[in-house]
């Protein structure tokens, strides 16, 4: 049995801007429920919509990822999010992945206590156009296609934005939440597997992507519904860089440093980087005024 919610608030703003939200829980035959009123979400074009199975390897018995709850929200202009759940996991590559990185270990465990909302696909170019009224990107392909050649400080700017003309509060997801929600309870290189060819089905890298991004998800989702978690364009995260996980705060909470200026992190690899750099572990970093063709966003929003 499921059970749908369908809410729709429109916002008296200089554009006109509404939220639709839809909640799909997976609940037992005993529950006690209304008969619900099903409302149909149909994917954007050419999207794929089958996600990967989980990879063999074993899961932390404290990652949730049995009897998973769906739930996703739904923004007019198009940004969908869902509902991660909380869980814990082991952050950071073993010894024994090949291309690890000194900056992705010690392998530490992070407690996630609380679930949180990740946007399903990476920001397109028409949503940020909605918002700023303009399109930075370099790569112009179309409004499916994810917005690029953003700063992080125009990532703040975008997020100051949309929080002022909404109900809601957007923000960039912190590094942990980030690698959390791309593992999706795996523990193998990619959120589908070890190797190259598990790439080629969840992501776009220097050896599938052509000449450039393409329209956010085309590709097979991971276990939790995210799309292009691996490659496409990088992601800025909110967190300062650290140059290995010695002072994990062991938690969600985005590091700090005393040096306001220091580099940012970006997680995912990109349709220009090997597929090494498009690993669950691997860690990009930039200045944080830095725009790169490359480099995009995806949103947490608040509870």
């Amino acid at each position: 049995m499921k059970q749908f919610s369908f809410y729709v608030i429109t916002l008296a703003t200089g554009f006109r801007m509404a939220f639709i939200v839809m909640c799909v829980f997976a609940v037992s035959a005993q529950a006690q429920l209304e008969i619900p009123t099903e409302v149909p979400v149909t994917p954007p074009k050419n999207r794929a919509t089958q996600p990967v199975p989980m990879p063999t390897e074993e899961i932390p018995k404290a990652t949730p990822v049995q009897n998973r709850i769906q739930q996703e929200v739904r923004l007019a202009e198009g940004i969908l999010f869902v509902r991660i759940p909380a869980g814990e996991f082991l952050m950071g590559s073993p010894n024994s992945e090949p291309a690890r990185a000194k900056d992705e270990s010690p392998v530490s465990r992070a407690v996630m206590a609380k679930s949180f909302w990740m946007s399903k696909y990476e920001v397109t170019q028409g949503e940020w156009t909605a918002v700023m009224g303009n399109n930075p990107s370099k790569y112009r392909y179309g409004d499916e296609h994810p917005v690029e050649n953003i700063s992080w400080e125009d990532c703040q700017r975008f997020i100051q934005r949309l929080n002022a003309v909404s109900p809601r509060t957007f923000r960039l997801p912190t590094e942990t939440e980030w690698e959390y929600a791309c593992r999706a309870g795996s523990r193998t290189a990619y959120c589908s597997g070890n190797s190259v060819s598990d790439l080629d089905r969840c992501g776009w890298y220097d050896g599938n992507s052509g000449t450039g991004h393409h329209p956010v998800g085309e590709k097979e989702p991971n276990y939790w519904g995210l799309y292009d978690m691996h490659g496409n364009v990088y992601e800025w995260c909110q967190d300062y860089y650290w140059e290995n996980y010695g002072n994990h705060p062991g938690d969600a909470s985005a590091w700090e440093h005393p040096n306001e200026n220091a580099n940012r992190v970006r997680r995912g690899g990109s349709f220009q980087q090997p597929a090494k750099n498009c690993r669950s572990a691997f860690r990009g970093t930039g200045l944080p005024e830095n725009q790169r063709e490359d480099v995009g966003l995806r949103l947490v929003m608040q509870e």
